[in-house]
């Protein structure tokens, strides 16, 4: 892995990258295609466990390496209750799974094979200077001339934000038990003692699946917990008598509307840029918009959010109605999958969606509780 500490390029952009995560590679890869830009990607190369990111896309060239990569792709998809079920189908969007491990990989070997993009391992501590000439500090005591520097790995939530955790636990069973063609988004049919609950089903093969026992709640379960609630959820739903877990993952999502970089010197981008949709935790698809936007600015980028102003304003009343009645979700979820066709619900799920399709989104929510939370 190549390291600089200095870069000595007469006439050309010297581009300073925070963070190897998901919007950091991404947004390499994209200045990296210009000979006018050397790229630095600075981070302490600590462990990121793997887990899945899911998105859905049609045919967006910035998701084109993303799909390569899917471990699975679902033209269905399915929210249940105890009342109803929705089906929906997607005709241009399909939803994708990616493993974050091989994706990241994959970004890092292309960038290796690049000329004009170098690793630095290192935290990085703080940034001086002004304007096109700011210096990156890190904790080995280095300084790092820069004339344009991405942040996607400082951010900060709102206090008392409910968060979405969950712990997700690849199983494998002695029969075939779940339906390869049909992902299940949310499946409310378990306890929700803990706060809005429900499984999340990736069906890889017949008989092997991620199942995500997933809670919206401000404190986190012990993992024990959501093992029992998986295993439950197994066998008196889905009738699954023996099974054995092959791997397992977890993590906490804020749903919130983070705040990036306070240093004004650092354009915030990723999660750090606003591309967390903060009404669902989705951020993959809209994170490669906004790095391709931003590859397309040549001065002063600004970063596009994960929604417009106008969904950012639904998201901060939905998630108002699911902290004053979490007991609505259920049936909210389901209207909304009743009421949007399948390419509706993935535009709306990954922002800067057509009117109308907001105004359907609108009209399937219950107006009480929403007309509460206004106030």
């Amino acid at each position: 892995m190549t390291q600089i500490s200095q870069i000595d390029t007469f006439g050309i952009d010297h581009i300073g990258i925070v963070g190897a995560g998901c919007a950091g590679l991404c947004l390499a890869t994209h200045l990296s295609a210009s000979r006018q830009k050397y790229v630095t990607v600075f981070d302490d190369d600590a462990p990121r466990p793997d887990h899945v990111w899911s998105f859905w896309s049609g045919d967006e060239t910035c998701l084109e390496t993303a799909r390569a990569q899917s471990l699975g792709s679902w033209q269905n998809w399915g929210i249940h209750t105890h009342n109803a079920n929705a089906f929906m189908r997607g005709e241009h969007y399909q939803y994708h799974a990616v493993s974050s491990s091989v994706y990241e990989e994959a970004l890092r070997a292309s960038l290796e094979r690049a000329s004009n993009t170098a690793f630095y391992k290192a935290r990085v501590t703080h940034l001086s200077g002004e304007s096109q000439h700011i210096n990156i500090h890190t904790d080995d005591q280095k300084k790092h001339p820069c004339t344009q520097v991405f942040d996607s790995a400082t951010y900060t939530a709102p206090d008392d934000t409910m968060l979405q955790h969950f712990a997700g636990f690849y199983v494998r069973t002695s029969a075939p038990a779940f339906d390869p063609q049909t992902a299940t988004l949310m499946d409310f049919r378990v306890s929700q003692d803990k706060g809005i609950h429900f499984m999340y089903v990736l069906p890889l093969a017949p008989d092997y699946a991620l199942v995500e026992s997933t809670v919206f709640s401000h404190t986190p379960c012990a993992v024990g917990w959501y093992e029992q609630q998986m295993r439950s959820y197994l066998h008196n739903v889905l009738d699954v008598e023996h099974f054995n877990i092959e791997k397992t993952e977890w993590g906490v999502i804020p749903l919130a509307f983070l705040s990036g970089p306070e240093d004004p010197k650092a354009v915030g981008i990723g999660l750090s840029g606003q591309a967390l949709r903060a009404s669902s935790g989705y951020a993959f698809a809209q994170i490669h918009q906004q790095v391709a936007g931003i590859s397309l600015q040549e001065k002063n980028p600004k970063p596009s959010a994960g929604a417009s102003r106008f969904e950012r304003w639904m998201d901060k009343i939905f998630l108002r109605v699911l902290a004053r009645m979490p007991e609505k979700a259920p049936d909210m979820f389901l209207r909304l999958a009743q009421t949007l066709s399948g390419d509706e619900f993935a535009q709306f799920m990954n922002g800067h969606c057509p009117w109308r399709v907001r105004l359907k989104v609108i009209s399937a929510m219950p107006k009480a509780p929403f007309l509460q939370a206004l106030v």
